[in-house]
């Protein structure tokens, strides 16, 4: 008998260019079996955008105003982590809407606070 508790989430991240479909291949299936995992989905054609910063740690909504910059232009999350040390988030996005999301973040992080800049 099998009681599960909870969701398990394990994440791998690779270069796209740096497996053809065969080492793909062996590796689901190593994962599926030496894990035990029910289910190995693979994500290409990600983008992955990192913030950075020690006041993170100390400001609450960073999370969300950075989710509400994406959102605004239309790029939905396709993956998020953030570590314990909370001063880093990583969003994963779709390739395609990586110029679109660095500009919304930099619009929404940074633009406010440049002198004599009008928006």
């Amino acid at each position: 008998m099998r009681i599960l508790l909870g969701v398990d989430d394990d994440t791998v991240i690779l270069r796209e260019n740096s497996l053809d479909l065969e080492k793909e291949r062996i590796i689901i299936e190593r994962i599926k079996n030496e894990l035990d995992a029910d289910d190995v989905i693979v994500e290409h054609g990600l983008a992955l955008i990192m913030i950075v910063g020690e006041g993170m740690r100390h400001n609450v909504g960073t999370t969300a105003r950075a989710s509400k910059a994406l959102s605004s232009v239309g790029i939905n999350i396709e993956m998020i982590n953030q570590g314990s040390s909370e001063v880093s988030i990583v969003f994963g996005i779709k390739a395609r809407d990586e110029h679109k999301a660095v500009n919304a973040l930099y619009n929404a992080f940074f633009a406010p606070w440049l002198v004599g800049v009008s928006r």
